[in-house]
Parts: structure tokens; C-alpha cells; sequence
């Protein structure tokens, strides 16, 4: 078997550069960039004349105005948890003291923001438990309750806690009041009442017949408490709990709200409303298709959160007809992410989506695709896209995702992690740690042979015919025929690899804890190349035109430098702090670069407002050189059948490589250096670029074959 150094050797070295960028912009904008509208909500808010709405991954989001006619996020800065598990507010924007959003979050603690969310700070100064489940403002006063640390209060507008247990020992689930008493729900102990801002507590479990309670509401003296059998009812003043379910067709009560007289109950089966003063529940769910985990009034509407297709809206309260209302609620998971040209393509938890015109709109493209909802990678063979699932194996399609066909001949798996294609062959990683091959040209997977047993692998990638393969603890190996496998990790002082990408003759690694490395083919070790990124615990590599590209929890950072330095793209507003960046994507004729995060769907930005980097002194050939000493080429015709003339007579200085990629970045091939001669590529119909490198720096254009 050949070494990967023999064969690597006889590949020609080259930078692959676009052609010149213009001067990065002063700031750049990352934008949500998918209308996969929907996710899972947890709470609601009003503080002053805005609506908020908690997520339970993806963070908090606000209405704007009072109008609400879409919806924003509100995670620029600060807050580095997206699991929020409770809102409240405190203040008016025209006060003093201004207005102040406080967000609960399972395993951050509490955070405050004093600019409707454009800011975060973290406030948990006195708080020994930080899985916060439920908030309440109580004039001066603000309540948290926790997941096993019972119940803590400020009295300073959420700057300092203090722990108020006296009489209370369970996990806190709910809170209401009436202005004067405060009610506490826990799972498991009932309800727990507090007439002195909770300083003693005491138990109010009579008649109750479920003490797992999820949800509060006091409406005109009378409270409410959601179960999962039910909703039950007692006097604030002296209570003792009688059962109320008339008209209650689904048991498990989520979440409350009342106003005007009525009760609204969120409960598995939608939406039901009763008056508070003689308890008989109507359910009002047209429109309404899914489990309701939180309600609100706002604005003469009702709003509904649901568990998995975002948020509802009545446009009146009575009567009520529900439709969905997401407009800019991007909350979905987002698994993966392509991008060449106009083409997008995302896998959701609700699908796969296709996008022909750069993001501007989407296609639902699943026929045929029976896992659609479990898409974990994806990759192009030509013209063809291949998906690979969490329980289907491996799909085909020739139509960019408008029909699919199963292409599983052999393949004794059905959960996929990773797909990449070499000239001639599709490989596959598994969760079970083996790695799959079958030719192109008639699907027939075999097990690849020589790898470690239980391998845990995170990434493949390839040059266009050898395969990188990147594990959790194992480090990179290599196949240099599709079939057998060796170590690659000399030099490799992190072997916690999650990513991998190459560009030109560079090879790079991201690493859980040991940031970025780079291996040449000039040398046979990798080395650490980390300066400027922000993290050592990178996510994601992708490596394009002339751009490395690596992710982290927050943010990515690029370089176009190999790596020799690493730069923020300027600004990382609306990528949350606290989103893993786990996919990254764009190609040579890509004028945006993607990122796909967990739970808020995909990010993008323009690779034109993407920083240069300084050029590292030892760099064997120099950046794109400004200005017009280089001269230029000319192809003819252009677009044409794969035949073409290439005149190089117009380049000023020694013309030193030739080579053609495709539009994912790989060599197709390399060709002479003579200043006039016929080409001939038998390739697929598509776009390629030609790359000239002299010894004054690098000229690229665009080759369409028809």
C-alpha cells in the first residue's frame, strides 16, 4: 500500500484563491438565513408593551412592537444558555430605572438584559443552584424557583438572591399570586403558599390528589393548579383543593393564564377556557394541531407555545381560531448545511429543505425520503446528492433533492454519521465505528478494512482520492485506496479531533481543546496553528476558495492565511453565544458562507465582508497580488462541451501551476503550463474553476460546462 506521503506528493501545492475580494466591510452581519419556522416553546412574557417567548434551546425571542407582526431573537450578547425555562420582567421603559427582562435558564442560572434583549448579564450573585424553573415579579420582590434548590428571592431588581426555604424542600415548577400571597408549585409536594415575600412556607395539599403540579394561576381569589390528571381549584385564603374537569378531554395541564374572568389552560390536547367563577371547561383548538406547553394573553390575543411547531395566535379572544405564527421564529434544529452557488440545502427535524436562489426560499424536498426527519450529512458525486440518516441508510437523489431513492445495496447499517466522495467511490462512518466504501458505478457497499474497534468518528474528508478520517480519541487516520486504513498523527498532540478540511496542499484539524492544526505536504508532522482564535475547542472546519473557516460554541472565526492567523468576521451578532456552530459551508462559487447551529436553524453571511489575514513569511506562494501587473487569461469559448482554448499569453511573469477544481473545491485536474493549448475535460455538466498560479500570485475564473 502506498504511504499518504508518496501519494500526496505528487500533487501539485496551490493556495486556491477567488478571485480578489474587496476590502472587508466595517462590520460584518450574520442573519438567520431559513424560513424553517417553528420549534419548542416554554414561556411567556409581557414586560412593558413587548411580548417575549422562551425557547427550550434556542434562546429567548421578542415581538418588537406592540403590533406583532414577526417575531426577532433576543440572544445577541451575554446570554450563554439557550435552554430558558422562565421569563418575568420588572419596570416600564419610560421609568427611571427603565425596563428589565429576567430569563431563567436549566443550567445557566438568571439573566437580565435592560435593552429588550440586545444584551445579557448574568445575575446569579447568592444563587447556589442554577437549573432555574420558574420566575414571578411580586412588586419589589422577584422569586426564582429551582430544580433541587428550592426557592431564592431578590430584592434588588435580580442583582443579589437570597435562599427562602423555610417549609419548602421540592423542585419548584410554578409560581403565581395575587399580589399580596405568593403560590408555589413543586414536583411532588403539592402546593406551598407564602403570605410574608417567602419568608415561611406552608403546605396546601388538602384535597389535592395529584401533588406533581406543573402550572399556577390565581384568577379573582380563586387559584388553579394544572397536573397531569387534571386541574384542581381553592380559595387563596383558605384552601382546600376540589376537582374541576368538566369538559376537559386531555388531563395533563402544561401551563395558565387568565384574564378578564377567564381561564386559559395549555394542556396536551390545545387550548381550553372556562370562567373562573363556576368552572366548566370549552375547548377552543381550531387551528390548533398540536401539545400547548405555555398560554399568554397580549394585545387583546392569545398567544399558545407549543412543543414542537412554535407559537399560536388567536386573533381575538373571542371567538378564538388558531393560526400558526412564526414569521422569523427559526428555532428548529438544524443538522446540516451545503452551499455552491445559488444552492442551499438544510436538514431540519422537520425535513429537508432546498433553496435555488441563495436562501431567499425554500423547498420542502422529501418524497421519497422516508427518514426525512433524521438527516445527519449530505454530499454531492457529480450530479448526484447523496443523505445519510439516523435510521434509513443512505439516500439518493439526481434531481437535487426533488425525488429520493434508498441506496443501501450491502450496507448492514442504518444510522449514518458521515458521508464524503472521492473521484470514484462514497464512503460512510457509522455510529458503530466502521466505515463503509462502494464504487460509484454500481452501489455495493463493503466494510473498509484495519480500524480500531468502537471507534467514535466525527468527521471524513477528502481530497478527491485520499480519505481523512477524524475520531474522538483516536486521532485522524487514512485511506489512501477506500478500502484500508492507517494512522495519521504524527505531531497530533490533540487526538480529540472533531473537524477536518483541506485546502490546496494544507491539511487542517480542529480539536477539542488543542484548537487547529496544520499538516503540509512540504512536511510529514502536524503543527498548532491557533493564533488569534478566541477557543481551543474548535467545532467545525470548512476550507474554501480562500478562506479557512472554523467554528466554535458562539462564533467563527476565518483565516486567509492557512491558518498562520485567525480573525473574526467583525462582528458575531445574531449567532447566540451559546450556539455550537457544528456545520460550516460554501464552495468557490459561493458568494455567503453558511453555518448550521443546534437549535436556531442556519446562519449566513457574505464571504466578501470576511477580513484578510497576514500572510505568513514562509509561505511558498504569495497572496493575489492588487493591481494589474499580473495580467490575465482568456478562455474560449466559455461557457462550451468540455473542449476549450486556454491562452495564458496576457499573464505577466512565469506561469508555475494549472489546475481545475470543481465547485466543491476538489483538483480535478492538473495541466501544462504552456501560454496556448486545447483542453479537453470529459467532465459532468457544471460549473469548475480554473486556477492559474504564477510566480506574482494566483488569477481564477469560472469554466461552465454545458
Amino acid at each position: 500500500m502506498k504511504t499518504y506521503i508518496q501519494t500526496f506528493q505528487k500533487k501539485s501545492f496551490l493556495v486556491l484563491l477567488l478571485v480578489l475580494l474587496s476590502t472587508p466591510l466595517a462590520f460584518a452581519h450574520w442573519t438567520s438565513k431559513g424560513p424553517f419556522t417553528g420549534g419548542s416553546i416554554t414561556c411567556f412574557t409581557i414586560a412593558d408593551t413587548f411580548l417575549f417567548v422562551g425557547s427550550s434551546n434556542g434562546g429567548v425571542y421578542w415581538s418588537k412592537n406592540k403590533a406583532l407582526t414577526t417575531w426577532d431573537k433576543a440572544n445577541y450578547t451575554g446570554l450563554t444558555s439557550g435552554r430558558i425555562n422562565a421569563l418575568t420582567s420588572i419596570g416600564l421603559m419610560s421609568s427611571a430605572s427603565g425596563m428589565k427582562v429576567i430569563a431563567g435558564t436549566a443550567d445557566a442560572g438568571v439573566f437580565v438584559s435592560r435593552n429588550k434583549g440586545t444584551s445579557w448579564v448574568a445575575s446569579n450573585s447568592g444563587l447556589t443552584n442554577t437549573n432555574i424553573t420558574a420566575l414571578i415579579n411580586m412588586g419589589q420582590y422577584i422569586f426564582a424557583g429551582t430544580n433541587g434548590g428550592g426557592i431564592f428571592v431578590s430584592s434588588d431588581s435580580a442583582q443579589t438572591w437570597t435562599a427562602v426555604n423555610i417549609g419548602v424542600t421540592n423542585i419548584i415548577t410554578s409560581f403565581a399570586t395575587d399580589g399580596t400571597t405568593l403560590v408555589a408549585g413543586t414536583n411532588g409536594g403539592g402546593v406551598f403558599i407564602s403570605a410574608n415575600n417567602g419568608a415561611s412556607w406552608t403546605a396546601v395539599n388538602s384535597g389535592l390528589a395529584n401533588l406533581v403540579v406543573n402550572a399556577l394561576t390565581v384568577s379573582n381569589s380563586t387559584i388553579f393548579a394544572g397536573t397531569g390528571s387534571g386541574i384542581f381549584i381553592a380559595n387563596i385564603g383558605s384552601p382546600s383543593w376540589s376537582p374541576v374537569n368538566t369538559g376537559l378531554a386531555n388531563t395533563v395541564v402544561n401551563g395558565f393564564t387568565s384574564n378578564a374572568g377567564l381561564v386559559y389552560a395549555a394542556t396536551n390536547d390545545g387550548i381550553y377556557t372556562s370562567p373562573d367563577a363556576s368552572v366548566s371547561w370549552t375547548a377552543t383548538n381550531t387551528g390548533l394541531a398540536d401539545t400547548v406547553t405555555s398560554v399568554c394573553t397580549f394585545n387583546n390575543k392569545l398567544y399558545a407555545g407549543s412543543k414542537n411547531d412554535g407559537i399560536f395566535r388567536s386573533s381575538s379572544l373571542s371567538p378564538i381560531s388558531w393560526s400558526m405564527f412564526n414569521t422569523g421564529f427559526n428555532n428548529l434544529q438544524a443538522y446540516t448545511v451545503y452551499n455552491s452557488g445559488l444552492l442551499v440545502i438544510v436538514a431540519t427535524n422537520k425535513g429537508l429543505y432546498v433553496s435555488r436562489d441563495l436562501a431567499a426560499s425554500y423547498k420542502a424536498s422529501n418524497t421519497g425520503l422516508t427518514d426525512s426527519l433524521n438527516v445527519t450529512c449530505l454530499t454531492f458525486a457529480g450530479s448526484r446528492l447523496y443523505v445519510g440518516t439516523k435510521n434509513g441508510g443512505i439516500f439518493v437523489s439526481s434531481d437535487t433533492g426533488k425525488t429520493w431513492a434508498t441506496a443501501n445495496v450491502g450496507l448492514p447499517i442504518v444510522n449514518v454519521k458521515k458521508i464524503v466522495a472521492t473521484y470514484t467511490n462514497l464512503l460512510v462512518a457509522g455510529t458503530n465505528g466502521a466505515v463503509y466504501s462502494t464504487h460509484l458505478s454500481a452501489i455495493n457497499w463493503f466494510t473498509t478494512a484495519n480500524l480500531p474497534l468502537s471507534l467514535d468518528v466525527t468527521s471524513l474528508a477528502t481530497d478527491g482520492s485520499d480519505v481523512f478520517l477524524g475520531t474522538n480519541g483516536n486521532g485522524i487516520l487514512v485511506s489512501t485506496d477506500d478500502s484500508t486504513w492507517v494512522s495519521f498523527n504524527t505531531g497530533l498532540t490533540n487526538l480529540n479531533v472533531t473537524s477536518i478540511a483541506i485546502r490546496g496542499g494544507n491539511i487542517f484539524a480542529g480539536t477539542n481543546g488543542g484548537g487547529v492544526f496544520r499538516r503540509s505536504i512540504f512536511n510529514s508532522t502536524w503543527a498548532a496553528v491557533n493564533s488569534g482564535l478566541p477557543t481551543l475547542n474548535i467545532l467545525s472546519l470548512c476550507a474554501s476558495g480562500q478562506f479557512i473557516v472554523a467554528g466554535y460554541k458562539g462564533g467563527v472565526y476565518e483565516s486567509t492565511s492557512d491558518g498562520y492567523e485567525w480573525k473574526a468576521p467583525n462582528v458575531l451578532l445574531y449567532i447566540p453565544s451559546y450556539a455550537d456552530v457544528h456545520t460550516i459551508s460554501f464552495t468557490p462559487s459561493s458568494t455567503r458562507v453558511f453555518v448550521a447551529t443546534p437549535f436556531n436553524t442556519i446562519y449566513s453571511n457574505a464571504i466578501s465582508e470576511l477580513p484578510a489575514t497576514a500572510v505568513e513569511p514562509s509561505s511558498t506562494v504569495s497572496s493575489l497580488v492588487k493591481g494589474t501587473d499580473i495580467g490575465g487569461f482568456n478562455i474560449s469559448p466559455n461557457p462550451n462541451n468540455g473542449s476549450f482554448k486556454l491562452d495564458l499569453n496576457g499573464i505577466r511573469g512565469e506561469v508555475r501551476e494549472v489546475t481545475i477544481f470543481n465547485s466543491a473545491g476538489q483538483i480535478i485536474r492538473h495541466f501544462s503550463t504552456e501560454k496556448d493549448q486545447l483542453l479537453h475535460m470529459d467532465f459532468p455538466k457544471g460549473v469548475y474553476f480554473i486556477h492559474i498560479v504564477t510566480d506574482k500570485g494566483i488569477l481564477s475564473e469560472k469554466i461552465l460546462i454545458e
